[in-house]
C-alpha cells in the first residue's frame, strides 16, 4: 500500500470516516475537528499532530505513533489504541469511554478531566501520567505501570488495579469506592482525604502510604503490608485487617470501631486517642503499641500480646477475654480504665 502523506499539512475538519489510512503520515499535521470515525489508522504516524476535537470514535489506531500529539477534547470512544505510542501526548478533556488502550505507552501523558469510563488499560505504561479529576469508573488497569501517576480528585469507583504498580501515586481526594487494588504496589502512595469505602487492598504493599483523613470504612486489608503507613484521623470502621503487617503504622485519632485485627502485627503501632471500640484483636501482636487515651471498650483481646504496650489513659471497659497477666505485661496499666470485675482482680 502506498503511504498517504499528510505530514505538516493543515487538514482541519476533513472527512476520513471509514477510510483505510494504514501507515498514513500525519506527523506535525493540523487535523483539528477531522472525522476519523471507524477509520483504519493502524501504524499511522501522528507524532506532533494537532487532533483537538477530532472524531476518532471506533477508529483503529493499533500500533499508531501519537507521541507529542494534541488530542484535547477529541472523541475517542471505543477507539482501539492497543500497542500505540502516546508518550508525552495531550488528551485533556478527551472522551476515551470504552477505549482499548491495552499495552499502549502513555508515559507522561496529560489526561486531566478526561473520560476513561470502562476503558481497557491492562499492561499499559502510564508512569507520571496526569489524570487529575479524570473519570475512570470501572476502568480496567490490571498490571499497568502507574508509578507516580496523579489521580488527584479523580473518579475511580469499581476500577480494577489488580497487580498494578502504583508506587508514589497520588490519589488525594480521589473517589475509589469498591475499587480493586489486590496485589498492587502502593509504596509511598498518597490517599489523603480519599473516599475508599469497600475497597479491596488484599495482599497489597502499602508501606509508608498516607491515608490521613481518608474514608476506608468496610475496606479489606487482609494480609496487606501496611508498615509505616499513616492513617491519622481516618475512618476505618469495620475494616478487615486480619493478618496484616502494620508495624510502625500511625493511627492517631483514627476510627477503627468494630475493625477486625485478628492475628495482625501491630508492633510499635501508634493508636493514641484512636477509637477501637468493639474491635477484634484476637491473637494480635500489640507489643510496644502506643495506646494512650485510646478507646478499647468492648474489644476482643483474647490471646493478644500487650507486652510493653502503653495503656496510659486507655479505656478497656468491657474488654473481652482480658487476663491480668496480659494487663500487667503492659506499661502504665495502672493508669488505664477497666470494668469493675477487672479492677477487683487487680486490687
Amino acid at each position: 500500500m502506498v503511504e498517504q502523506d499528510f505530514s505538516g499539512q493543515t487538514v482541519r475538519g476533513l472527512f476520513f470516516k471509514g477510510q483505510n489510512l494504514r501507515y498514513a503520515n500525519f506527523s506535525n499535521a493540523t487535523v483539528e475537528m477531522a472525522d476519523f470515525n471507524h477509520a483504519i489508522l493502524q501504524d499511522a504516524n501522528f507524532e506532533g499532530a494537532t487532533l483537538q476535537q477530532a472524531n476518532l470514535q471506533y477508529a483503529d489506531l493499533q500500533g499508531a505513533n501519537l507521541r507529542y500529539a494534541h488530542l484535547s477534547f477529541a472523541n475517542c470512544q471505543f477507539a482501539n489504541f492497543q500497542d500505540a505510542i502516546l508518550q508525552d501526548a495531550t488528551l485533556q478533556s478527551a472522551d476515551l469511554q470504552n477505549a482499548d488502550l491495552q499495552n499502549a505507552d502513555l508515559e507522561n501523558v496529560r489526561m486531566a478531566f478526561s473520560n476513561l469510563e470502562k476503558a481497557m488499560l491492562q499492561d499499559t505504561m502510564m508512569r507520571y501520567v496526569d489524570l487529575q479529576q479524570a473519570n475512570l469508573q470501572e476502568a480496567v488497569l490490571q498490571r499497568a505501570n502507574l508509578e507516580a501517576a496523579n489521580f488527584k480528585k479523580a473518579k475511580l469507583p469499581e476500577a480494577n488495579f489488580q497487580q498494578a504498580n502504583l508506587e508514589r501515586a497520588n490519589f488525594q481526594e480521589a473517589m475509589l469506592a469498591k475499587a480493586n487494588l489486590q496485589h498492587t504496589n502502593l509504596v509511598k502512595s498518597n490517599f489523603q482525604q480519599a473516599i475508599l469505602q469497600k475497597t479491596n487492598f488484599q495482599q497489597a504493599n502499602l508501606e509508608s502510604a498516607n491515608f490521613q483523613g481518608a474514608n476506608l470504612a468496610d475496606s479489606n486489608f487482609q494480609l496487606a503490608n501496611i508498615q509505616k503507613a499513616t492513617f491519622q484521623s481516618a475512618n476505618l470502621q469495620r475494616v478487615d485487617l486480619q493478618r496484616a503487617e502494620l508495624e510502625n503504622a500511625k493511627f492517631q485519632f483514627a476510627d477503627l470501631s468494630n475493625a477486625n485485627l485478628q492475628h495482625a502485627n501491630l508492633k510499635y503501632v501508634n493508636f493514641q486517642s484512636a477509637n477501637l471500640q468493639g474491635a477484634d484483636l484476637q491473637s494480635a501482636n500489640l507489643q510496644y503499641t502506643r495506646l494512650q487515651f485510646a478507646n478499647l471498650q468492648n474489644t476482643n483481646l483474647q490471646n493478644a500480646d500487650l507486652q510493653g504496650a502503653d495503656l496510659q489513659g486507655a479505656d478497656l471497659t468491657g474488654a473481652k477475654y482480658l487476663k491480668i497477666s496480659q494487663i500487667q505485661a503492659a506499661k502504665n496499666w495502672d493508669k488505664a480504665k477497666y470494668s469493675e470485675e477487672i479492677i477487683n482482680l487487680l486490687d
